[in-house]
């Protein structure tokens, strides 16, 4: 009876030291990833010059998650100052979460870093993962920086459930919760940008103009018509997000190229057709009543 109250009285005492150790002890195996990042950098820093990508005419926009802050980050190859002096972009935006990294090729990694699958990146004090928790397509990013034309490259089909495979390990159920937040975060950014489209639509019609040719502005906000282009996959992959056998991703790969090169077809007439951007007009939209009821009024 003495030796049990001794033994309950030397945990209780110990009881907070012995948790801080067990639970060092089953981290000491466990990263921030299933796997490191050292292979990936090496081989982005041996194909991508830095200062090219720097200085090139392209805008190149690099999406990553700061995962301790819980906070989205869009990394770009040109300079904050540089990105406000081109058509469309919506400055507010642009200071507020865009940013020219000091190593763009680190952001890169940083921006590819498949949660659970690689280790989180250190980076300028932070700790970034994959943009895709917070955005996987940036529809809404490239609204804001005034694209008037959309390519969404997606690994799973449109339309139909997701199908999320087997599910058989802790890796599975932290990969399969990822892409479920992923396919979320899509599916309401692509639902906003068909609401705006559908908008456009509605008041081109009435004007006699395409779509295209209209910039609706309600109250402090700017909207435009913009058309997206999904390259997807007629059926689910057969490759899961932790599959680098070459025999299963190869096939999948060829695929990917086949799909681009239709809808790239597809953009290209539709390209024809587009009107200019010098065609574009603004309309301003004014609430009459308190239950929408919107006047139609164009400059002039």
């Amino acid at each position: 009876m003495i030796a049990a109250v001794l033994v309950w009285a030397v945990y209780r005492l110990l009881r907070e030291t012995l948790s801080r150790l067990s639970h060092r002890f089953l981290r000491l195996p466990l990263r921030t990833g299933l796997f490191a990042n050292f292979e990936r950098t090496k081989f982005l820093r041996a194909h991508i010059p830095e200062d090219k990508l720097r200085n090139s005419a392209i805008r190149v926009i690099m999406t990553a998650t700061d995962i301790e802050h819980a906070s989205g980050r869009f990394f770009s190859n040109a300079p904050v100052e540089v990105l406000l002096s081109d058509p469309g972009v919506q400055e507010a935006f642009v200071r507020r979460e865009v940013e020219q990294p000091p190593d763009l090729v680190q952001a890169a990694v940083a921006s590819s870093s498949y949660t659970f699958a690689y280790e989180a990146v250190p980076m300028e004090g932070r700790l970034w993962t994959d943009g895709g928790i917070i955005t996987n397509e940036p529809i809404l990013p490239a609204l804001r920086l005034g694209a008037d034309v959309l390519f969404l490259v997606l690994l799973a089909p449109l339309e139909g459930n997701d199908d999320s495979g087997a599910i058989k390990t802790f890796l599975d159920v932290g990969v399969h919760a990822v892409d479920i937040l992923i396919s979320k975060n899509f599916k309401s950014d692509i639902a906003l940008l068909n609401n705006i489209n559908g908008l456009c639509s509605v008041y081109a019609a009435e004007l006699g103009v395409k779509p295209e040719q209209l910039e609706l502005e309600i109250g402090r906000q700017r909207y435009r018509f913009v058309k997206a282009f999904s390259i997807a996959p007629q059926s689910p992959l057969p490759a899961q997000a932790l599959d680098f056998d070459g025999e299963i991703i190869a096939p999948v790969i060829v695929q990917g190229y086949k799909d681009a090169t239709k809808v790239i077809l597809e953009f290209l007439e539709y390209e024809a057709a587009r009107p200019a951007r010098e065609s574009r007009r603004v309309v301003h939209l004014s609430a009459e009543r308190m239950e929408g009821n919107f006047r139609l009024t164009t400059p002039g």
